[in-house]
């Protein structure tokens, strides 16, 4: 993951990443989270699988996302419509969702999406998901194309 580029001017860097789940067994398909950064909608990430709601199984489930620089704003392409989100930032990423501060909540309703971030200088950013649709097999889980910071 080292030198992931993802600002287009080459300020904002992704410079670590990987699942954050605290509620669950540790991992959330983590061989798959470097295919939200290369930079192809194309490939992409998807959670597990679940039988009930997530929110019915645990609290939530997330992708952490070490930067450099300060991003103003996160673009997430392809996180499936119905998906219910927050953005958390930390300095350094603590063990539990408490120790996180909350930038924005919302339910994922289009294909590709622009958030503005508050200015934060380097550290962590958390896309925690909270449920995800059900899906035509009758299970719930969610898919991710790209995740972009943007200067």
């Amino acid at each position: 993951p080292d030198n992931v580029l993802v600002g287009d001017d080459g300020r904002v860097r992704v410079v670590d990443f990987g699942a954050f789940d605290p509620f669950g067994e540790g991992g959330e398909n983590d061989e798959a989270i470097g295919d939200v950064l290369d930079g192809s909608a194309s490939t992409i990430w998807r959670s597990e699988r679940y039988q009930d709601p997530l929110s019915l199984v645990k609290p939530g489930v997330g992708l952490r996302f070490q930067v450099s620089g300060a991003p103003s704003a996160v673009q997430l392409v392809g996180l499936t419509s119905g998906t219910e989100f927050a953005i958390y930032w930390a300095q350094d990423p603590p063990n539990e969702i408490d120790g996180w501060e909350r930038a924005l909540s919302e339910t994922a309703e289009s294909s590709t999406t622009l958030f503005p971030l508050p200015r934060r200088e380097g550290g962590h950013w958390l896309l925690w998901m909270t449920d995800f649709p059900q899906q035509p097999d009758g299970s719930y889980y969610g898919e991710l194309g790209e995740v972009r910071f943007t200067p």
